[in-house]
């Protein structure tokens, strides 16, 4: 059982990422809108951190200090939906607009004066089935279309079964796939054996 679980371990260690691009000036502009009891924010401002109670149950204080890093950064903008009755967020993506090293795609994302990467999307548990997904992407394009003089936006997402659904969403979207980046995590592998060894 043991030896079965390691050849597991060991063939999920190539991982395969997509780089995906929209251009804007494809991008037909409609409305921003809320949803319900959810409603659309955009914010460079660290007065949003006090919306992040459940997203920091789920992710840990960890993450509170890296938004917080991002939004004092200046580079970063966070787009998603709040739940107005809750005062929680139900929904959060980043927008990026300076060349970087990605440690998901490991290489480095090069952006010009008219480009921008959006990263790091989350839903916590008690909102994900609610297409608050497509519905805040499609909303950040709208925004981004009318605020800022931008012409390309990239997104990286896994290769994979289970992250076939983030796939089809981004390419309803109008995102086409740029190119697939593969590499060997071999430092996942080590810890998840170790951690088999053990049981």
């Amino acid at each position: 059982m043991i030896i079965k679980s390691i050849f597991k371990v060991i063939e999920s260690i190539h991982v395969k990422v997509d780089l995906y691009k929209i251009n804007l000036t494809m991008w037909e502009y409609e409305s921003i809108e809320s949803k319900g009891r959810f409603e659309f924010i955009v914010s460079s401002n660290t007065k949003i951190l006090k919306y992040f109670k459940t997203i920091v149950s789920e992710r840990g204080e960890k993450y509170l200090h890296l938004a917080e890093e991002r939004l004092n950064s200046g580079d970063f903008i966070c787009f998603g939906f709040l739940d107005k009755e809750e005062h929680d967020i139900a929904y959060l993506r980043w927008l990026k607009k300076k060349t970087f090293y990605s440690e998901v795609y490991k290489k480095t994302i090069f952006l010009g004066d008219k480009d921008a990467f959006t990263m790091d999307s989350y839903t916590p548990v008690k909102y994900r089935g609610l297409k608050l997904h497509k519905d805040t992407n499609s909303n950040m394009l709208n925004y981004i279309k009318k605020k800022f003089d931008l012409e390309n936006i990239y997104i990286i997402i896994f290769n994979g079964r289970k992250y076939d659904h983030l796939h089809r969403t981004i390419k309803q979207l109008g995102y086409v796939k740029e190119n697939t980046n593969s590499y060997f995590d071999f430092s996942y592998a080590k810890s998840k054996i170790s951690r088999l060894l053990k049981t």
